[in-house]
């Protein structure tokens, strides 16, 4: 989704030619210039209350993104950056836990969907050896 965002951005670039802010922004106008921060805020509460998703900040949406990056095991110096952290322990130290709570919800949710796949269901012959 980045890389067509990307491509997108670089035909507003081309169009916009001299006009075009370039500041290294993600996310622009078309011109180039960064979008307001409470307009950003303004939008992610229209589109939690549309699609009627419970209430998120934008700083939820930043612990997640690192919280994920975890997981998938991105090696913490580099989350450190992602957030802009200027101290490798704070990272480590509120992220550490956090982890020990997401490997234990996985490992629950992972045993729950083999027991699952374990219990005999008419639609499809029991398992050998399945209690």
């Amino acid at each position: 989704m980045l890389r067509e965002h990307q491509r997108r951005q670089y035909a507003l670039v081309k169009a916009a030619g001299r006009s075009w802010h370039s500041d290294d922004y993600v996310f622009t106008l078309a011109d180039g210039r960064p979008v307001r921060p409470d307009w950003l805020t303004h939008r992610l509460h229209h589109l939690v209350a549309t699609f009627g998703l419970p209430p998120i900040r934008f700083h939820d949406l930043r612990q997640g993104a690192a919280i994920l990056a975890l997981a998938a095991h991105v090696d913490m110096k580099i989350v450190q950056h992602m957030l802009g952290h200027a101290n490798f322990a704070f990272t480590a130290n509120t992220y550490t836990t956090v982890l020990t709570e997401v490997a234990h919800t996985a490992a629950e949710a992972t045993a729950h969907l083999v027991l699952e796949a374990l219990r005999p269901r008419p639609d499809r012959p029991a398992v050998e050896g399945a209690a």
